[in-house]
């Protein structure tokens, strides 16, 4: 029996890390691409990922924050996009954006590219400043958008964001 088509999302919130912060076998979890979320550490494949590194892992410095959150916000702007939240950390970025008829995957890589532009400018000696992929959670009740909201304004720190069906 064929399923109902899913109603289209409210938003998405998108998140990425630098470069070398978050690798396979962190003690915090990882994804294994493509496939599923593994919870716990592995201390000789983080070993290996941190053999694998190209370059030093990136700590983005206030003044970096600050043009990854201008030029997130003037992407948005450009691309008509509602953008409800962005929060630049040191080690990863977090973005809120209202649906837009776009794959949200597409959203984020744009916004890493036109970030990656801009740090470039500053730092040309350095390649790599993202992690390859990232996540991009649906949020489909207006109780989550607003929940994704606070949280990548005020909820950091340690707390993970969570909603319940």
């Amino acid at each position: 029996m064929a399923q109902p088509p899913q109603p289209e999302p409210l938003a998405f919130l998108l998140t990425w890390t630098t470069y070398g912060t978050w690798l396979p076998g962190d003690a915090r979890g990882w994804f294994k691409k493509r496939t599923y979320r593994q919870e716990t550490g592995d201390a000789v494949r983080l070993r290996r990922a941190n053999e694998l590194m190209s370059e030093s892992a990136v700590i983005l410095s206030p003044e970096q924050r600050q043009v990854v959150d201008a030029i997130i916000r003037r992407h948005a702007e450009v691309q008509e996009w509602n953008l409800l939240a962005v929060n630049a950390r040191t080690n990863h970025v977090h973005v809120v954006i209202g649906y837009a008829g776009i794959n949200p995957k597409i959203m984020r890589q744009q916004f890493k590219q036109w970030s990656t532009r801009e740090l470039k400018k500053r730092d040309p000696a350095r390649k790599k400043w993202w992690t390859e992929e990232g996540s991009c959670r649906h949020l489909n009740h207006e109780e989550h958008v607003e929940a994704a909201v606070e949280y990548v304004l005020n909820g950091q720190d340690g707390r993970r964001f969570e909603v319940m069906e």
